[in-house]
């Protein structure tokens, strides 16, 4: 138990210097050659609360299940926030804040049914997901295709059009998932020993509705 517990500190350990030392090799760096790194780099700050939550999902397991949703929505606004000061694309926040609500909250309750083995919670959470992915989806094309809010159209230029045919194949392609009432496997022929000396099998199909089959 007492080697664990100093196996655990000296992992903890190394991640913090490891991190130190990355984020001093990036200031150098940035200073070396003039670059303004915290003017690019301030979603990090963003970024790292949410990382550091999921570390503590990680180490705490299940106890500390509940983490995941808040370490969702903020490392994904982090994110978010990451990419829109890095190609200066904040009109975006008009329909990307759907990847925030409902997309990670959706993705948080997920993470916590799996931990917490709860298949209820599991299910709400990828239908959350999906529905803000679909908003987000909508989101993107009225404004940037219809309205074009941030210019974007005239530099993507054939970009949203190839993704919106990819998409449809997608739709086209997918699988029909079968209804609430409905087995997803066919009927096999289920064997049944008789009674007679020579043990035979007698192949019998099991009904699709609620008769019972009759043997005669």
């Amino acid at each position: 138990m007492g080697h664990e517990v100093i196996r655990r500190h000296g992992k903890r350990r190394s991640r913090r210097g490891m991190a130190l030392v990355g984020l001093g090799g990036l200031l150098l760096f940035s200073q070396m050659l003039g670059y303004d790194f915290w003017s690019m780099a301030w979603p990090l700050f963003v970024i790292m609360p949410g990382a550091f939550l999921f570390l503590m999902v990680k180490e705490m397991g299940k106890r500390a299940a509940g983490l995941t949703i808040p370490a969702s929505m903020i490392t994904a606004l982090g994110l978010l926030l990451l990419y829109q000061n890095t190609v200066n694309h904040w009109e975006s926040w008009a329909y990307a804040w759907t990847l925030i609500f409902p997309t990670a909250l959706g993705l948080g309750l997920t993470f916590y049914g799996d931990l917490a083995r709860k298949p209820g919670t599991v299910k709400v959470g990828e239908r959350m997901a999906q529905v803000g992915l679909g908003m987000f989806v909508v989101g993107a094309i009225f404004f940037e295709a219809l309205l074009n809010i941030s210019g974007m159209m005239t530099d993507l230029g054939i970009l949203i059009p190839v993704l919106l045919v990819a998409a449809g194949f997608y739709f086209l392609r997918r699988k029909e998932r079968p209804s609430a009432g409905q087995s997803p496997y066919r009927e096999r022929p289920v064997y049944e020993l008789d009674d007679s000396p020579w043990m035979t099998e007698t192949p019998i199909h099991e009904p699709s509705d609620d008769r019972r089959p009759v043997r005669s």
